[in-house]
């Protein structure tokens, strides 16, 4: 069983301004980091879906702010 939300980072060197930036990345399922202990260390969008993973924390700008992707909602569209 998978955890309700994972903790990631912006994967290969991205970093985001806003979460318009990050949600943008998401919807395009690029990977995140995974910050949390997992057996995954890089997830996307696809992996979220098959993982019913509910909910995204991403650090961004420098690991200065976080943001929350609600994956549940994305999986209703």
């Amino acid at each position: 069983m998978y955890p309700f939300q994972i903790n990631v980072l912006p994967a290969y060197g991205r970093d985001y301004k806003n979460k318009k930036e990050i949600l943008k990345d998401y919807l395009e399922n690029k990977d995140f980091q995974v910050s949390d202990i997992t057996n995954h260390p890089y997830l996307n969008k696809s992996d979220c879906l098959k993982m019913g993973i509910a909910c995204l924390i991403v650090r961004y700008r420098n690991n200065q702010r976080l943001a929350s992707i609600n994956v549940i909602k994305d999986r209703m569209n």
